[in-house]
């Protein structure tokens, strides 16, 4: 330790002043005590302090407003800038580890600290304890942003996404949406939202099956989506309204896929081309319409979202979108730098394409 007894007086008010910044005792904005005030602490002379304030200064720590006192400023990132995710089943969602994994490679470069929360959902069952949990851990280690993906398919927990954006910017948090917004389409939140352009993605899917000569056209989805899939599927039916030749009456239907009643309810719609909100749900639809005799594609063709590496798996490679995760990752850092800078701008849109990725799964 330390001998603070041998240390020159200006720093070692430099150090208890650091400390109590470091603390949170002095919050950014806040004004420090006086120069007066700090003399009669430490019995100095007004020129030890100012050397003191003058090397916190120098640091980007505090800002020297003359006439007006010293004020705590922007902490140096290499000590005090710490981001937080909050992915709900991060280990469960492909797309989302390349994301993340590009944030911290960029906060390493930027020598901010990333903390990851245990967002694995293990049993597949998130309640609201676990989530508003993991938002407060990171309201009481004061982190300066968390990147937050809202959670989907449980219409009971969604909810609860407003609660923990609203607990962690309370708490002055900067708080940057991954993938995809609190509120459902055409509603809006307050908070920067970065993911790809899914009203565009699903008027691909939907144009990419018309070019191939599709006339009847299904769209397939989970139940309870998130708001992204009700994007993707007005574009999928904007492409098929402005579609150069007649296309049959469509609809979406929302089931599982392991559900026979639902694949026998779909088959006897007797599509040509089929759309999945994901590749998550067209593996399992694959699978499903094979085992009732419907193939792909001689049947009709299928497309998915997302390029997931474990559609290998399928005997028919499928037909997707590819997401630009990395991309994606360094958008949102990009984007929470912005609002850690900046807290009180308006929210933003960062909004990126995907790159149709043919296969033979669409391919007659």
């Amino acid at each position: 330790m330390r001998d603070q007894s041998k240390q020159p007086q200006h720093q070692l008010i430099h150090e208890k002043v650091y400390d109590a910044i470091l603390s949170g005792k002095y919050g950014y904005g806040n004004r420090l005590p006086t120069d007066g005030t700090l003399m009669r602490a430490y019995n100095v002379s007004r020129p030890t302090v100012a050397r003191a304030m003058r090397g916190l200064e120098q640091k980007g720590v505090v800002t020297r407003r003359p006439g007006s006192g010293t004020f705590v400023s922007l902490a140096p990132r290499d000590e005090l800038t710490r981001i937080g995710l909050l992915i709900p089943g991060l280990g469960d969602t492909e797309i989302f580890e390349p994301i993340c994994g590009e944030i911290a490679r960029l906060c390493t470069k930027r020598n901010f600290s990333l903390l990851w929360s245990d967002a694995s959902s293990g049993s597949n069952e998130w309640n609201r304890s676990i989530l508003l949990e993991q938002a407060q851990r990171y309201v009481d280690q004061r982190v300066t942003g968390v990147f937050f993906a809202p959670i989907e398919w449980d219409p009971e927990l969604m909810g609860v996404n407003v609660k923990i954006a609203h607990k962690l910017r309370k708490a002055g948090i900067a708080v940057v949406l991954l993938d995809r917004d609190l509120e459902p389409f055409p509603n809006r939140s307050d908070f920067d939202l970065v993911g790809i352009d899914n009203f565009r993605s699903g008027y691909k899917q939907a144009q990419h099956l018309i070019d191939q000569g599709c006339s009847n056209i299904q769209y397939v989805a989970l139940p309870y989506s998130a708001p992204t899939v009700d994007l993707r599927i007005k574009g999928y039916r904007s492409a098929l309204r402005n579609a150069s030749h007649k296309i049959q009456a469509n609809s979406v239907h929302f089931g599982d896929p392991s559900d026979s009643t639902f694949i026998d309810s779909l088959v006897k719609t007797e599509p040509d081309g089929i759309i999945c909100a994901n590749d998550a749900t067209a593996m399992a639809l694959f699978k499903a319409l094979d085992s009732s005799g419907f193939r792909i594609p001689d049947d009709g063709l299928l497309i998915g979202m997302d390029d997931s590496k474990y559609t290998d798996f399928l005997p028919t490679s499928l037909s997707t979108l590819r997401q630009p995760c990395r991309e994606i990752g360094a958008t949102a850092m990009e984007a929470m730098e912005k609002r850690i800078e900046s807290p009180n701008c308006a929210p933003c849109n960062y909004t990126l394409d995907t790159e149709l990725i043919v296969r033979e799964s669409s391919r007659l």
